[in-house]
């Protein structure tokens, strides 16, 4: 059997046991699953075909957009130094002080003075010391960043909202407007938001309720799902959604309808290919769009009858 009826029947359950294994053994089986998986999770996989996976496929091996900073003594020779290409923006001063934007529809990753790691999802800032940071491991954040943390003293991550505190571990940081919250992926986290405290271990997460309490939840998942190209929301409204796919794709998202802004989606977003992600909208929250490449824009509209 070809792949793309192993794939159709994998989307429809009809497999059979040896259809199953020539499935397991096809060269992109790990990237295919992952796909199909999270579609699953929310039981949008009958709105996706075997073509739109292979677009998700396509577009994520030709997609380059995570940009490596290599940040060397040399810089600080300078009182001011801009780097501005394919979005990024990184300054230092003087004191050492260094600043690192990514624009919307990339990321960038770079190694911290101590060797941490940082990978900051699109429209996102980090800010911090390099001169005294063996001392002090404290970096700001605004918007979303991955940080893989080397073992040492107290590494402390500062945000609008709260704080994390780990000696050595990998955790995601999302703080954009009054949405915060923390997923912990290896060793252990401490989470401060004004008296509130929780300590995360592996597989534990926590985000800011309404009420501006932390409240935990479980992640099945050993990284952030956003370096893998597709984020899960569960019972978002339609704002939160559209301000990360308009984020992630560089696109504006015209709402035409207002009775669409009352209206949540649970459900899994990839980010490799705009119609695709669309798609996932349409068929679940039953509203129309239209694509305007020329325009860089997206309309949302109720279906007409």
């Amino acid at each position: 059997m070809n792949r793309e009826d192993l794939i159709n029947k994998w989307l429809n359950n009809e497999l059979s046991d040896q259809e199953v294994v020539d499935l397991q053994n096809l060269e992109d089986y790990d990237a295919l699953k992952k796909i199909v998986d999270s579609a699953k999770h929310f039981g949008h996989e009958e709105s996706f075909s075997e073509e739109d996976i292979d677009k998700l496929l396509s577009n994520k091996e030709e997609k380059s957009s995570t940009r490596k900073l290599f940040l060397s003594n040399k810089w600080l020779r300078v009182a001011a130094v801009l780097v501005v290409g394919m979005g990024i923006f990184l300054m230092m001063t003087l004191n050492s002080d260094v600043a690192i934007n990514s624009a919307n529809g990339e990321t960038v990753s770079f190694l911290l003075p101590d060797n941490s790691s940082v990978e900051l999802n699109a429209d996102s800032e980090v800010t911090y010391t390099k001169s005294n940071w063996e001392k002090n491991r404290s970096i700001n954040l605004s918007g979303e960043a991955l940080f893989q943390v080397e073992k040492g003293d107290r590494f402390k991550v500062k945000t609008d909202i709260g704080s994390v505190q780990v000696l050595g571990t990998t955790f995601n940081v999302f703080q954009r407007g009054d949405h915060f919250e923390i997923t912990c992926f290896e060793g252990s986290v401490q989470v401060l938001v004004q008296n509130d405290e929780s300590v995360l271990k592996k597989g534990e997460g926590v985000r800011l309720n309404p009420s501006g309490k932390l409240e935990k939840f479980y992640s099945d998942y050993d990284s952030a799902n956003w370096l893998d190209g597709f984020v899960r929301f569960e019972n978002k409204n339609i704002l939160f959604v559209v301000d990360e796919i308009e984020r992630q794709f560089d696109v504006k998202i015209v709402i035409a309808d207002e009775s669409i802004i009352s209206k949540h989606f649970s459900g899994t977003i990839f980010f490799e290919d705009l119609n695709v992600a669309m798609k996932t909208l349409k068929s679940s929250l039953t509203i129309d769009y239209k694509i305007i490449n020329e325009e860089g824009k997206v309309i949302l509209s109720e279906i007409r009858d």
